[in-house]
C-alpha cells in the first residue's frame, strides 16, 4: 500500500535531461515517426590485427580532444584539453589500406610499428574502443554507422626508425569531433570506477557479477546539431535517451541517443559535453547488461509520483553518475559562452539538498518522496554509498557502505536484482535485498542505513508496492488491507500487490470486499489486473478489471475479475480508489476460490 504524496521539489519543469526512458521505445515526442536515415546499418569491423613487421618504423603522435567544462551555476563558459584514452587507431597506406593497427594508451600516446616502406600513410584515431578498459562506439546515426575521427598525413623515405606525428586536437567547436571523444572518455571514466569500486563486490555473501573486461559493448548515436526526436518525426524535440531493442520501423539500432542539437543549432541544448546525461544514459545500458529492469519506460519528472519499476531506473542512472564523478549534482547546460545567446542550465539537481514538503492530511512536513520519486531513490543511493560530512540539514545520515555493496545488489543473481526469481524491481526491493546484505556482511551499518531508509519515506520491503499474496485458508487469514486516502490534488488511492497466478479454475476469480464508510457517502473501490511487463498507457497491457460504481451491497461493496484462459504466472493487481470516493481510510480484502481463501501476504 502506499500514499500518493505531494512533495515539493525544486527541479526545472523540463524534468531531468529529457531521458526518454528505458527498457522500451521513450515516449515519441510527436510527429509521424518516420526513421530519419534509412534502414539500421552494420558498422565497419574494430582494426584489432596488430602485425609484427621484420623492419618497421614506429609512428609516434599525442590524440587529445577539447571540450567544453561544466560550471554548474552557470553552464559551459571555459574550455580544456585532455587525452584520448584506449581508443582505436589506424595507419592507412596511400591506398587507403589499413597496414597497422592500434590503440591510444591512458595518456593519449600513439605508438605503432608499421612496414618500414617509403610513402605517405595516413594517422587515424578514431571514437571507438574494444579493449578491457571500454568497449564503446560513437557514432553519427544507426545507419551509417560511422565513427568520427581526427586524422593527421605523414610520409616516409624509408629509412626511418620512428617517425613522429603531429595530431591537432578533436575540436570543441565547428565540425564538434571533441564530442564524440568527450562521450567516449566518459564511459571509459565510469568503467574506470566501477572496475576500481566494485573490488570487493566477490567477498560479500550472495553471487555477484564482477566488473570486467568482459563488458557487452555499447554504442552511442550522436550527431552535432541534430536532436535524436528525428527518429520519431520531431527534429526539435530536447531529448536523450537509452533504447534496449533494435526498433526497425524507425530505423533505431539498440543504444544510447544523445542530444546534438536541433536543426544544425548547437547552441541550444546539447548533451556531449554534459557529463551527467552522459553517465546517466550509461546508467541504463548497464542496468540492462549486468541486472534486470522491470521498466516501462516512458517520460519522468523530478516533480512527479511515477511508476516505482521507472523511478527506479531512472534514480540508479541519476545516482550513478553522481557517484562516478564524485559530486552530488546533476548538471543539464544548454548554449555554451561562444554562442549570440550565451550559455546557461537547464537542470542542476543536488542529492545533497531535500527540500521539505507537507503532508496535505496531518499537516506536518517531511523531507523524503518515497519509492515513487526518482530523486528519492537516487539520494537514498547516495546517502548509501557514503556519509556526507559536514552533513547538510535535512540530509544527517549516510551507511557508508561503498559502492562495492550497492553493485552487489545491482547484480547478484540469487538475492539481487539479476535473479530471475524477482519481479517489479523497485527500491523497496532494493532496499530488503540491501538490508539483508548489511547484517549478513557489515551488521554495525544496518542502524545508519534504516535511518537513510526512514529520512526519504522509504521502507525496506515490498508494502508499499507488489507485496506478494498468496491464497490462505480465509479462516486462519484474517488480513484487511487498509488503504490510505488520496492527498492534495491526487484523486484516487491505489494499492499493488503481486499473484503468482497457478493457472487453476479454483483460483482464476478473485473477488474484492470492502466496507461501506461511515459517513454514508459511498466508498468505490475498483479492481484491476496487469501483466507483469506492463505499463499504464498501454490498454493492452490491462487483463481485466471490475470498476462499477458504488456497487456496496448491504454495506459491503464487491468487485469480481476472471483470470480464466490466462497463463499461469505472475500478474500485478491493482485496488483503486475512485475519484468521486470520499477522502477516508477504506478497509478491504481479497479472496479467491469461492470465498473459502483469502490472498494474503
Amino acid at each position: 500500500m502506499f500514499r500518493l504524496q505531494y512533495a515539493v521539489l525544486i527541479l526545472l519543469a523540463a524534468g531531468l535531461s529529457g531521458c526518454g526512458g528505458y527498457n522500451a521505445s521513450p515516449s515519441p515526442p510527436s510527429g509521424s515517426g518516420n526513421p530519419a536515415f534509412g534502414p539500421i546499418g552494420a558498422e565497419a569491423p574494430y582494426c584489432s590485427t596488430i602485425s609484427s613487421p621484420t623492419t618497421s618504423t614506429t609512428i609516434t603522435a599525442t590524440a587529445q580532444f577539447q571540450y567544453w567544462v561544466v560550471d554548474p551555476n552557470f553552464g559551459l563558459t571555459t574550455t580544456a584539453t585532455a587525452a584520448i584514452r584506449a581508443a582505436e587507431v589506424q595507419i592507412l597506406d596511400s591506398n587507403g589500406t589499413i597496414v597497422q593497427c592500434g590503440q591510444t594508451s591512458l595518456t593519449g600516446a600513439v605508438s605503432v610499428a608499421i612496414p618500414r616502406v617509403a610513402g605517405t600513410y595516413t594517422l587515424k584515431v578514431l571514437s571507438r574502443a574494444d579493449n578491457s578498459l571500454v568497449r564503446a562506439s560513437i557514432l553519427d546515426n544507426s545507419t551509417s554507422m560511422a565513427p568520427y575521427q581526427i586524422s593527421t598525413s605523414f610520409t616516409l623515405a624509408g629509412n626511418e626508425t620512428t617517425k613522429a606525428a603531429t595530431l591537432n586536437p578533436a575540436s570543441y567547436t565547428g565540425s564538434l569531433e571533441g564530442g564524440a571523444f568527450n562521450i567516449l572518455d566518459q564511459i571509459y571514466i565510469a568503467n574506470d570506477f566501477i572496475r576500481t569500486k566494485s573490488t570487493d563486490c566477490p567477498t560479500m555473501t550472495g553471487v555477484c557479477t564482477a566488473f570486467n573486461g568482459s563488458i557487452s559493448k555499447v554504442r552511442v548515436f550522436w550527431k552535432p546539431g541534430l536532436s535524436p526526436g528525428v527518429y520519431y518525426g520531431s527534429p526539435t524535440a530536447s531529448i536523450s535517451f537509452f533504447i534496449a531493442q533494435d526498433q526497425s520501423s524507425l530505423g533505431m539500432a539498440t543504444g544510447i541517443y544523445l542530444m546534438g542539437g536541433v536543426n544544425g543549432d548547437t547552441c541550444v541544448d546539447t548533451d556531449h559535453f554534459d557529463n551527467s546525461v552522459i553517465i546517466h544514459e550509461y546508467g541504463h545500458f548497464l542496468e540492462k547488461t549486468f541486472a534486470f529492469s522491470d521498466s516501462p519506460g516512458g517520460s519522468h519528472n523530478g516533480n512527479k509520483i511515477i511508476d516505482p519499476r521507472l523511478a527506479w531506473s531512472e534514480g540508479w542512472a541519476n545516482f550513478l553518475q553522481s557517484a562516478v564523478r564524485n559530486d552530488s549534482r546533476y548538471v543539464d547546460t544548454k548554449g555554451n559562452a561562444s554562442c549570440p545567446g550565451g550559455t546557461g542550465i537547464n537542470v542542476n539537481l543536488d542529492l545533497e539538498v531535500i527540500v521539505a514538503g507537507q503532508d496535505a492530511v496531518s499537516g506536518s512536513t517531511y523531507l523524503g518522496e518515497g519509492i515513487f520519486r526518482e530523486v528519492s531513490v537516487s539520494r537514498a543511493l547516495w546517502d548509501t554509498m557514503t556519509p556526507k560530512i559536514p552533513k547538510p540539514v535535512g540530509d544527517a545520515y549516510g551507511a557508508n557502505t561503498g559502492f562495492g555493496a550497492i553493485w552487489k545488489v545491482f547484480t547478484d543473481t540469487v538475492n539481487g536484482f539479476r535473479s530471475t526469481n524477482v519481479h517489479f524491481r523497485n527500491i523497496g526491493l532494493f532496499n530488503q535485498f540491501m538490508r539483508a546484505l548489511l547484517s549478513a556482511n557489515a551488521p554495525t551499518t544496518v542502524t545508519d542505513y534504516d535511518n537513510v531508509i526512514l529520512n526519504e519515506r522509504q521502507r525496506s520491503d515490498l508494502v508499499e508496492y507488489s507485496l506478494p499474496l498468496t491464497p490462505q485458508a480465509a479462516a486462519t487469514c484474517t488480513w484487511n488491507l487498509q488503504g490510505i486516502a488520496g492527498v492534495d490534488n491526487y484523486a484516487s488511492t491505489n494499492d499493488f500487490y503481486t499473484y503468482n497466478y497457478d493457472g487453476t479454475a479454483a483460483h482464476s476469480i478473485v473477488n474484492l470486499r470492502y466496507a461501506a464508510t461511515p459517513s454514508g457517502t459511498p466508498t468505490d473501490l475498483d479492481l484491476y489486473v496487469w501483466r507483469e511487463a506492463y505499463a499504464f498507457s498501454d490498454a493492452s497491457t490491462l487483463v481485466t478489471s471490475s470498476a462499477r460504481v458504488y456497487p456496496e451491497v448491504l454495506g459491503l461493496g464487491l468487485e469480481t475479475i476472471n483470470l480464466s484462459g490466462n497463463a499461469a504466472g505472475i500478474y500485478l493487481i491493482h485496488v483503486r480508489a475512485d475519484s468521486n470516493s470520499v477522502r477516508t481510510t477504506a478497509k478491504y480484502y481479497l479472496d479467491t476460490n469461492g470465498g473459502s481463501e483469502r490472498l494474503c501476504p
